[in-house]
């Protein structure tokens, strides 16, 4: 975890050093141990250092006479790059890019596996490059601001410069507000601040000025083909196995987040099979739990984990009194407004790790979108069934209503219930563009969403998680978002991800020998949850004052029926809308008046 800076000056005059400075410190947070700089001509160059362990000597940035290097992130290859490189001696993640480079050019990308953001001062050629990972882990942002083109960690560090104002993106936000996009095109939603996309390297020509951005990673080529099922099986397993082993150094303490689904069990137990060997690794499984009593509350499954691992785990509960306290803080750190109120949940066992003393945590973030964990995949597993082979439609849905039946009724009843109000019911007519109706002309093979979900909306997940992991200083890993995984998971055949109904089948056929029976044997989906619904029928003053605000604030943007349709609910428990309409007003709203944006 690293804070990056960057400001060129287009008028060619030295960069203030205060400037630099105010959107280093900025992001503090992302590096709490060390801060360094780096000037010529009119480039500056900040770096915020994060030391996750006291042998880390890494200074940054790496500068020699041909080129300087940033980077926020990790290079997961490092040994086989030196061996490629022919290099004998351990070096700092920034030097081992600065040769690659030097040797590949670019094409040193094709070697790299990791997560990074970075940037590299080409002095030869005269361009700036700034290069984001293959699938989103670390955010890297661009903006030409008052005569000056600027890089950056996280927008918030834009809003210190001389000559900042906050303006509205109204694409990015009616793209939210309407259908709950995200991070699925380069725009943010600040007006003029871009970000680069998953797989993506920008090239800033410092002669002519021009930006030319391009994607060197194409997950399209990675396509259905058939592997021997005992293979993939392995496969999994070593995979997960190595993406653990590899972050584990001896005398650290480790956190793992532990929901009490399938996939942050298998973390779990991976995990607490591999410190076995190495006795001198502490580990703690976080979790969230809720006081309220909630069908959603997944106690009993954590409870089961931990009696099976014998693991230590700290329980988190979610406290109305603490979300409206760190709110604000919490808007700050997120940059941009959030979706759903589960990203508060995570926030605070992230900060309740940060509490312990936990500066590296294991996540099973990755494995839904790989391998049909979400509701939906189902459902487009049985209409791609209808038209290819009838009879297993009839299988594989009587598999399911086995397995899942009752939650997915309860799921779709509700859906039902809440689909009868058409986006004109929270949104002002004349703000909405209707010709944006969703990712799919067509119904997409089971393939084809999950592909999609990668190249879209898998990567908020990752956002939420970087900003909430950051502002406490704090790295996160998910072995299941592991590029050999993903690859893995695209190559599969459908029927190894579903299969008589059930969901993820071969992943719990992998692990099934290491981890707990009833873990193995559960179906049901029901995530990250934080009992922000709850909050509001308990608090309906408090809320529906706040979105009185928010919405008549924003004539504009919103319908003032929608105050009356969230008084329903909040009052009364009538919903009339799905209510993650009121999550994405509510931070809407509350990110507005935090960043003071005007439109």
């Amino acid at each position: 975890m690293s804070g990056i800076a960057a400001i060129i000056n287009l008028n060619q005059q030295p960069v203030e050093r205060s400037q630099i400075e105010v959107i280093t410190r900025a992001v503090s947070h992302r590096g709490r141990d060390a801060e360094q700089y780096f000037y010529d001509k009119n480039i500056a160059l900040g770096h915020r250092l994060n030391k996750l362990y006291s042998e880390d000597n890494t200074s940054q940035p790496f500068d020699n006479e041909y080129i300087t290097v940033l980077i926020d992130g990790e290079i997961f290859n490092r040994k086989e790059i030196l061996n490629n490189l022919q290099i004998k001696t351990d070096i700092s993640d920034s030097e081992i890019i600065a040769r690659a480079y030097q040797r590949w050019q670019l094409d040193f990308l094709e070697h790299l596996d990791g997560k990074w953001a970075i940037v590299i001062y080409d002095k030869k050629t005269e361009r700036i490059l700034a290069i984001r990972d293959r699938f989103a882990f670390k955010p890297l942002y661009f903006a030409f601001i008052n005569d000056q083109f600027c890089l950056a960690s996280e927008i918030k560090q834009f809003t210190y410069l001389n000559g900042w104002t906050a303006k509205l993106n109204t694409a990015s936000a009616r793209d939210f507000l309407a259908f709950g996009h995200q991070d699925h095109t380069n725009d943010t939603f600040f007006e003029g601040i871009k970000q680069l996309l998953m797989g993506e390297y920008l090239c800033f020509d410092l002669k002519t000025k021009a930006v030319d951005i391009k994607n060197y990673y194409d997950l399209k080529k990675y396509t259905p083909q058939y592997m021997p099922f005992e293979e993939a099986k392995n496969k999994y397993q070593e995979i997960i196995s190595e993406g653990i082993n590899r972050h584990l150094i001896s005398g650290q303490r480790y956190g793992t987040m532990l929901s009490g689904g399938l996939d942050s069990t298998i973390v779990a137990c991976v995990l607490n099979n591999l410190i076995k060997e190495k006795k001198d690794i502490s580990i703690e499984a976080l979790s969230l739990v809720l006081k309220e009593r909630s069908p959603l509350d997944e106690t009993i499954y954590i409870d089961h984990v931990r009696d099976f691992t014998q693991l230590s785990v700290q329980k988190v509960v979610p406290d109305f009194a603490v979300f409206q306290q760190s709110l604000d803080e919490f808007v700050y750190f997120q940059d941009e407004p959030v979706y759903t109120d589960s990203a508060f949940a995570q926030y605070s066992v992230f900060k309740r790790a940060s509490e312990l003393g936990i500066r590296q945590i294991f996540g099973g973030t990755g494995a839904d979108a790989a391998l049909a964990g979400y509701t939906k995949y189902i459902l487009i597993y049985l209409q791609q069934l209808r038209h290819e082979n009838p009879l297993k439609t009839l299988t594989e849905l009587a598999g399911f209503l086995k397995y899942n039946g009752g939650w997915a009724i309860q799921h779709w009843i509700k859906k039902q219930r809440t689909s009868q109000n058409g986006m004109t019911d929270w949104l002002n007519p004349m703000f909405i563009d209707t010709t944006q109706q969703g990712h799919f002309n067509k119904q997409p093979s089971l393939y084809e969403y999950s592909l999609e979900v990668y190249l879209s909306d898998a990567t908020v997940a990752l956002h939420y998680d970087d900003r909430s992991a950051a502002a406490f200083g704090i790295e996160s890993y998910f072995p299941m978002y592991d590029k050999k995984f993903v690859e893995l998971s695209l190559q599969l055949q459908d029927d190894y991800k579903i299969k008589n109904g059930k969901q993820k089948y071969i992943l719990r056929e992998a692990f099934k020998d290491i981890i707990p029976s009833k873990i193995y044997n559960r179906y049901d989906k029901k995530g990250f949850y934080n009992p922000g619904e709850i909050w509001m029928q308990q608090h309906p003053d408090w809320w529906v004052n706040e979105m009185r605000t928010i919405i008549m604030d924003n004539p504009r943007i919103f319908n003032p029926k929608l105050l009356t349709i969230f008084e329903n609910f909040a009052r009364h428990n009538k919903l009339n809308v799905n209510e993650g309409v009121f999550w994405r007003v509510f931070f809407f709203g509350k990110w507005q008046q935090r960043f003071n944006v005007s439109y």
